[in-house]
């Protein structure tokens, strides 16, 4: 390797770690051998090397050209067999349009169903369950307001009306019915 950085650098002006560089690349590539022997690496390649990697790659790819082939016959079969039967005649054309009718039939009645759902006694039931949790709430938010109404006006000697028109409430400010 050394002889050879010299050469190409003296002779050829070649740099010397690009010779380095080259060689680790072909041995990379499995275009040149190495293999160290005692404190010396040697590179070697015979030119059958390069032929009989040529034909095991040609081998592959045939390999993989007849796989394919197959795969694409089992492909055109399946496609075949599922297109069995499904020639378009007078027949198939009038079920295919009975099926879009249903279909559609069926769309119109999912989305009266989902309009109807409000009237449906279980939602109903839920709905005033809810309503009667929101009074409760409101009517417990309605008392402590007139507590804080009174201890205010306890506290300050304010009338309840000024009490209210301080909190921004109005002056008939009463729970609900």
């Amino acid at each position: 390797l050394k002889d050879l950085e010299k050469t190409g650098s003296k002779q050829l002006g070649i740099v010397l770690q690009s010779v380095k560089e080259v060689l680790q690349s072909l041995v990379d590539d499995n275009l040149v051998c190495a293999e160290k022997i005692g404190t010396s690496w040697y590179y070697w390649s015979f030119p059958r090397d390069q032929a009989v990697r040529q034909e095991n790659q040609v081998r592959e790819l045939e390999r993989e050209v007849k796989e394919e082939k197959g795969r694409l016959k089992e492909l055109t079969d399946e496609v075949s067999d599922a297109m069995a039967g499904k020639e378009s005649s007078d027949e198939r054309e009038e079920l295919l349009s009975q099926l879009e009718n249903l279909q559609s039939h069926q769309n119109s009645l999912q989305s009266r169903l989902t309009s109807l759902q409000s009237l449906d006694p279980e939602v109903y039931r839920k709905q005033k369950t809810a309503l009667e949790k929101v009074k409760e709430a409101v009517e417990r938010n309605t008392d402590n307001i007139f507590t804080l109404v009174s201890f205010v006006s306890e506290k300050k000697g304010m009338r309840k009306g000024e009490v209210l028109k301080a909190f921004e409430l109005p002056s008939d400010f009463d729970y609900m019915e």
